[in-house]
């Protein structure tokens, strides 16, 4: 996830086909056998996104941390 602004960067998430499919069950409340690649894809988008704004919170606090694609 890339982000621009006060602060520029990205922040990546690695991590194994298995733990992928194990957090979109629980994200999604499914067994891990019915989760799609898909599904897996978006979990960990999610958990990327979510700490992707808690880390740069902490950074900057409540300042404006990165340049909004739409506008106010």
């Amino acid at each position: 996830m890339r982000f621009s602004g006060p602060r520029t960067g990205a922040l990546g998430v690695a991590t194994t086909p298995t733990l992928a499919r194990q957090m979109a069950a629980n994200l999604f409340s499914l067994e891990p056998a019915a989760v799609t690649a898909a599904q897996a894809e978006d979990a960990l988008k999610e958990l990327l996104n979510v700490a992707c704004g808690d880390y740069l919170h902490e950074l900057e606090g409540n300042e404006p941390i990165y340049d909004s694609p739409y506008p106010p």
